[in-house]
């Protein structure tokens, strides 16, 4: 009898290229993690650079939060909170 896999799946990856924002603006990346199995956040996290892409601030933080959306939106405030302290121009 032949042996079928259940699980096929095939993995795609893809190039991103990361630039840095145009002076005097800073540059805010963050990402919210929601894990569905447990119905909670796992945390977040996010970096600022400046304009030569150098390194300004980051975090990493525990989130509440009740959906994938609200985590990343939480950590997007969080950053946002961050963010401010270098520049207006997020």
């Amino acid at each position: 009898m032949p042996i079928i896999d259940p699980v096929s799946r095939s993995l795609r990856s893809r190039m991103v290229l990361w630039r840095p924002p145009e002076a005097p603006w800073v540059k805010l990346n963050t990402d919210g993690s929601y894990s569905t199995d447990l119905q909670m956040a796992v945390g977040g996290g996010g970096l600022v650079r400046d304009y030569t892409g150098s390194f300004l601030a980051g975090f990493c933080a525990p989130l509440r939060a009740a959906s994938s959306f609200d985590a990343e939106f939480q950590a997007l405030l969080h950053g946002l909170r961050l963010a401010v302290q270098y520049s207006d121009h997020i």
